[in-house]
């Protein structure tokens, strides 16, 4: 068993307003384009389009987005290149049409192009840190935060690879504890657990990239190793430690991003479901992700598979579909419970930096930080209810089967209502 492989899966298409550096590009990208078109000609500001436009996206990119992989630096640098290419062919074509055009002329031309394509053009310069924001309004998790709900002092409890003191996260860990090695100090000598935990918990970069749950309380506990490989008697011992401890720490949220092999030990498969049962059975609801193995079906591993579980698809905000990688259960056979969005989060990771990546590990922790808000509302809150509300609430989504969106997208503040309603 290990933590699931993340999945490079960029959604850089969102209604976010543009940053300002982004607006800057663009009024680079055509500006440059258009003036030199006007001062020199067709071929002189098609180029100078090109090169300036290329440059002060991927420049713009590769700051805001502090991703891994450089796809979505090369796009955009593409898209800016395409941009002032067009901008310097356009103004040339002008200056030709009108037989001369005044240098000064052609500069205010540039300018003017290049503010509109900053003002008019809001969706060419989007980059995968603003899919954060799409992510979270699927949720709905913005509506609850407006009524005062923010997961406040409730624990949510991180099986993982541990977490770093990252600046998001500090002020809200509350506990720490390692089933792996003899540090017991905060430390993620990984990042998976740190990425999982600024998704459920915290106020993201700049504190304008929120988390779910953005005042939940964090309580690691380390079942992985710097490689990401999970011990499946290590989790059934977490299990064990955090209802031991629910009281002290106020552990109302278990959170397993990570999913077994069916090659995996039956006895420490059954010792990890029967830890799982124990937990709901104490009022904590335990959030598993489903897995990264679609879109071929398979069956559902442990710990999604145990019977008081919530297990996760991942689910893509921009298009509202089930992602590719997300697990797909055999027809008839156990299923995800729900769909969270997988794709697209800003999250921290060790080091101190961010970026932006995807899997049903990361919709595990949307859904985590779901259950946290609703925790806040309703301390009383069993498993069997959290599960009933998602199912009731959730948005089933067209195309897609049960086998992999389960009940459909979670909706925050749709399924809050109905528990009001209904106990």
């Amino acid at each position: 068993m290990k933590v699931q492989p993340i999945n490079s899966v960029l959604q850089p298409r969102t209604r976010r307003p543009l940053d300002w550096k982004q607006g800057t590009a663009d009024v680079v990208s055509v500006g440059v384009g258009s003036v030199t078109g006007a001062f020199f000609g067709t071929l002189p500001g098609a180029t100078a389009g090109a090169v300036a436009g290329a440059g002060a996206e991927s420049m713009v990119a590769s700051e805001m987005v502090m991703q891994k992989p450089s796809e979505l630096i090369a796009r955009q640098a593409a898209v800016g290149a395409v941009a002032g290419l067009g901008a310097g062919l356009a103004t040339s074509l002008l200056q030709q049409t009108l037989g001369s055009l005044d240098g000064l002329v052609g500069m205010g031309v540039g300018l003017a192009l290049g503010g509109a394509a900053a003002l008019l053009l809001p969706n060419r310069g989007k980059t995968a840190l603003d899919s954060h924001w799409d992510n979270l309004e699927s949720t709905q998790a913005p509506e609850l935060w407006k009524q005062g709900i923010t997961g406040q002092d409730v624990g949510v409890a991180v099986l993982d690879t541990g977490l770093s003191s990252h600046a998001t996260l500090k002020g809200n860990i509350l506990a720490y504890r390692s089933f792996v090695d003899d540090k017991h100090d905060v430390h993620d000598a990984h990042f998976h657990g740190t990425a999982m935990a600024g998704i459920i918990s915290g106020l993201g970069k700049d504190q304008n990239y929120p988390a779910v749950a953005p005042n939940a309380r964090l309580i690691g506990l380390k079942v992985a190793d710097e490689k990401g490989r999970v011990q499946l008697d290590k989790v059934a011992a977490a299990i064990r430690w955090a209802i031991e401890n629910r009281e002290r720490y106020n552990i109302q949220v278990l959170n397993m991003s990570f999913t077994g092999e069916e090659k995996d030990d039956p006895a420490q498969t059954a010792e990890l479901v029967q830890a799982v049962e124990a937990a709901s059975a104490k009022g904590m609801i335990v959030v598993a992700s489903a897995g990264n193995d679609g879109p071929t079906p398979s069956k559902m591993q442990a710990p999604a598979n145990a019977p008081s579980s919530i297990s996760v698809a991942s689910l893509e905000s921009s298009s509202s579909t089930i992602s590719d990688f997300s697990h797909r259960s055999p027809v008839g056979e156990a299923h995800a419970t729900v769909a969270a969005p997988g794709s697209g989060w800003l999250e921290p990771i060790t080091g101190g930096t961010y970026w932006v990546e995807g899997g049903t590990s990361h919709a595990a922790a949307a859904l985590s930080g779901v259950i946290a808000l609703w925790k806040q509302a309703q301390p009383d809150l069993t498993a069997s209810q959290a599960r009933q509300a998602l199912e009731q609430t959730a948005v089933q989504l067209k195309n897609e089967t049960p086998e992999a969106q389960g009940a459909g997208a979670v909706r925050a503040q749709a399924g809050l209502n109905w528990l009001h309603a209904n106990r």
